[in-house]
């Protein structure tokens, strides 16, 4: 998510609080609502800080999946060739970055 897509949503529930549907009806479903939209606000907040996966680099991705049980890494050197056999189920990722 860029930054100007999360400015716009929480722009847009800002809106929401101030245009409180329950505002007058009931003090209940008015704070309900309100309580509800500044949910959705911190969620959203708490995502976009902690950086969404479009926005993590392949190699950090590659580093992290490394550290994992059950992975196994081979790394070929430039111009190195190699021949992998694995028996299945598994899953072969081929990262060149």
């Amino acid at each position: 998510m860029f930054e100007n897509e999360y400015q716009l949503i929480q722009e847009s529930f800002r809106k929401k609080l101030k245009n409180n549907p329950y505002a007058g009806f009931s003090r209940n479903k008015e704070e309900a609502y309100r309580a509800g939209v500044n949910a959705a606000m911190s969620i959203l907040s708490r995502f976009y800080h902690q950086g969404s996966p479009k926005s993590v680099t392949a190699a950090s991705l590659v580093d992290e999946l490394m550290e994992r049980e059950g992975v196994r890494t081979v790394i070929l050197q430039p111009y190195q060739d190699a021949t992998i056999s694995e028996s299945g189920p598994a899953t072969i990722l081929i990262v060149t970055d």
